[in-house]
């Protein structure tokens, strides 16, 4: 009696992994790596980036000045999305985008609708002289 209790038992597990797996997408990251050329000096700002999947914040760096190079990984689900990247500064005690409407020389934003599979590189410059310069891989 045992025996057939632990039997049907592991096979309930079983059929039950393998249906809560039927349908669901293929993970995957996205890697980001972003940053500043041409910085003006004394302009070194404080500065965050946030990741946006069809507008719902996915990710969000931790702060570091500008002229420090950095990196974010987003773990997603396989399928097209917008993504949007936005880069913030902190001025006057406050985070604002980092845009000419902020009355900053760039605008530090990308966005792209895009089709996701299992790895997406993405690769940043915010040149202060020449724009913003994007590569997807």
């Amino acid at each position: 009696m045992k025996k057939s209790v632990f039997v049907a038992v592991a096979m309930l597990f079983v059929f039950s992994a393998q249906f809560s797996s039927y349908g669901q997408k293929k993970q995957g990251v996205i890697k980001i790596n972003y940053s500043f050329k041409n910085i003006v000096e004394g302009y070194d700002h404080l500065t965050k980036t946030l990741v946006y999947l069809d507008g719902i914040q996915v990710a969000e760096s931790k702060p570091h000045k500008e002229s420090v190079p950095a990196t974010i990984e987003v773990p997603y689900n396989s399928g097209n999305y917008k993504i949007e990247i936005v880069n913030y500064a902190f001025y006057e005690d406050n985070w604002e985008i980092h845009s000419t409407e902020n009355n900053y020389s760039i605008d530090c934003i990308y966005s792209n609708d895009i089709k996701l599979k299992k790895k997406l590189n993405i690769t940043i410059v915010f040149d202060i002289d020449n724009g913003t310069t994007v590569k997807v891989k």
